[in-house]
């Protein structure tokens, strides 16, 4: 699950709090390391957030009431992840607050209707920029990046300034292989490095960002994707305690996963 920490203030944050560890006890919530629910923090607006809670003796505190409320639950403690697309800051935050690890909800480096792979090489990259902070890290995986829909039909809580309002920035749209591609190397990268993503999960931007150019499911009703799309993108998850990768919205329509098992989290198809 992801939060927002825009929306969370000194005053109201104690409900918000009991809400979340809620929902980390219900059992399909996704949890890591035996058994912590994975839950991670998006900050994109660092400095108003930290201004909000200066008096309150800073956004720890909001960690603190999110880990008490879990306990009160009985719950082991949540495995907090930073989400800040700047790796640096990412690992201030994260320190500053007390998260366990550093992601990120998107990145891009500005395409100009370039191919997916440019997106995933800096990606990719992004992956060791973060772990060179010295913080732990939950990689993130692109499905694609074009706010052209955006730009074209402005949501209410954007006002269409600077590179978002930038209509030649996007990237092609990628094939089911590309996409199984960047993920199959996420999990091994992940794989490959168990101290430093020691939570051994991988999120992926995104379920339904359809107007931002990053998404799984189809914006029309399609058929069923082929069989051997479903097994390029699907490859990528088996292993002895079969890893979940923690997608942002519900998986249940999704052809491309499964979910194994009342307890367990989602997969991706094998």
């Amino acid at each position: 699950m992801i939060g927002d920490a825009s929306h969370w203030r000194p005053d109201n944050f104690d409900s918000e709090a009991v809400r979340f560890a809620d929902l980390m006890a219900r059992p399909n919530y996704q949890t890591v390391l035996n058994g912590r629910p994975l839950f991670y923090i998006l900050n994109l607006a660092l400095e108003p957030n930290e201004t909000a809670w200066a008096k309150a003796g800073g956004f720890r505190k909001a960690v603190e009431a999110l880990r008490a409320a879990a306990s009160a639950r009985r719950l082991p403690e949540p495995y907090l992840v930073a989400m800040v697309p700047w790796p640096d800051k990412a690992k201030a935050f994260a320190d500053a607050s007390g998260c366990n690890a550093i992601s990120a909800y998107a990145v891009q480096a500005g395409g100009k209707g370039s191919p997916f792979a440019d997106l995933t090489t800096y990606v990719e990259d992004f992956w060791k920029r973060s772990m060179d902070t010295g913080a732990k890290v939950v990689p993130l995986a692109m499905t694609g990046w074009d706010r052209r829909p955006r730009i074209e039909s402005p949501v209410f809580w954007e006002h269409n300034e600077g590179w978002g309002a930038d209509i030649g920035r996007f990237y092609e749209g990628p094939k089911p292989v590309e996409i199984g591609r960047h993920v199959r190397k996420a999990v091994e990268w992940t794989r490959s490095h168990p101290t430093n993503a020691e939570a051994q999960a991988v999120i992926i931007y995104a379920w339904n960002e359809h107007d931002e150019g990053g998404w799984l499911p189809h914006a029309r009703r399609r058929r069923r994707p082929h069989p051997s799309n479903r097994k390029r993108l699907g490859t990528t998850m088996k292993s002895p305690n079969q890893r979940r990768i923690g997608c942002e919205r519900s998986l249940a329509s999704n052809p491309f996963f499964k979910k194994p098992n009342d307890k367990a989290g989602w997969a991706a198809v094998v």
